[in-house]
């Protein structure tokens, strides 16, 4: 869901990972009818546009995995804009309870999604959800698009991807866009 840059370059990072991938039209029918037939949506639309974007996709959202690649940022600024204490991933799941929300790939800029690297370098791609099995396949794709995939925790940690994310907008205005993250741990040091 998401044609923008986020949403291209999503596109662009599945299929080159090996795994089938549509971007979803704009007509509701249309993407209830693509979401039906899909075991996995990114949502990678405007922050502000999510709450329309899943109520036209009604129970076609039911059982699948919705990843969460959205953070609460107002432009211009780019501002940190949260209403709620809990993360838009939260928000997420407690609109959609029969979905499978999983928060990923929203600490990561455009430009590294299609191949999970800045220059030589794989960037972390932190993953936090509470379905585990999701998760799973979340981490597999993420590894598959050649990114160093991060099990985050559950589904209250992605409060933290999402300031994450906004930190790092922060530093691209002092360092330039071809930034990202690289958390060191024992699976990839």
């Amino acid at each position: 869901m998401g044609a923008g840059r986020a949403g291209t370059a999503l596109h662009e990072g599945f299929r080159h990972a090996g795994w089938p991938a549509e971007v979803a039209p704009r007509e509701p029918d249309a993407a209830r009818a693509l979401v039906a037939k899909s075991a996995l949506v990114a949502l990678a639309v405007p922050y502000g546009a999510r709450r329309d974007v899943v109520r036209d996709l009604g129970g076609s959202i039911d059982g699948k995995i919705l990843v969460d690649v959205t953070n609460p940022l107002k432009f211009p600024g780019p501002t940190f804009d949260r209403a709620t204490v809990e993360s838009g991933a939260e928000e997420l799941q407690a609109w959609l309870p029969r979905a499978r929300v999983v928060k990923a790939f929203n600490t990561v800029f455009s430009r590294a999604m299609p191949t999970g690297r800045i220059g030589a370098l794989p960037t972390s791609a932190f993953v936090a959800a509470d379905d585990a099995d999701a998760k799973r396949v979340v981490l597999t794709l993420a590894r598959d698009m050649g990114f160093d995939a991060v099990d985050a925790g559950p589904l209250a940690n992605a409060d933290g991807l999402e300031r994450l994310l906004f930190f790092e907008m922060l530093l691209e205005k002092v360092h330039g866009s071809d930034i990202g993250w690289r958390f060191q741990h024992p699976e990839h040091p």
